[in-house]
């Protein structure tokens, strides 16, 4: 069965520097602001690097954009982009 579609998806990558307690902060805030869903795009990933990478879905483009301008102000936040749309190849 297929899931529901939400709106677009955004890749989130933290800083290496940025205290847990801070960025679990910051996902909390961008899920009081109508995110669908945040996780780790790499769950269980033990690399510093993979496992700073969170997926926020949004319910829409414009919210999509917002939570994007909120998530590039914050200091944590090395970068955050749009996900890349993929589609099964058969």
């Amino acid at each position: 069965m297929a899931e529901a579609d939400s709106g677009p998806k955004l890749n989130v990558k933290f800083r290496q520097a940025a205290p847990v307690a801070s960025r679990d902060q910051l996902l909390k805030d961008i899920l009081s602001r109508g995110a669908g869903k945040v996780h780790p795009l790499f769950p269980g990933a033990t690399q510093p690097d993979l496992a700073s990478i969170y997926v926020i879905e949004s319910r829409s483009s414009a919210h999509a954009a917002k939570l994007r301008r909120y998530l590039q102000r914050s200091p944590l936040v090395d970068y955050v982009e749009a996900e890349p749309s993929r589609r099964l190849i058969r």
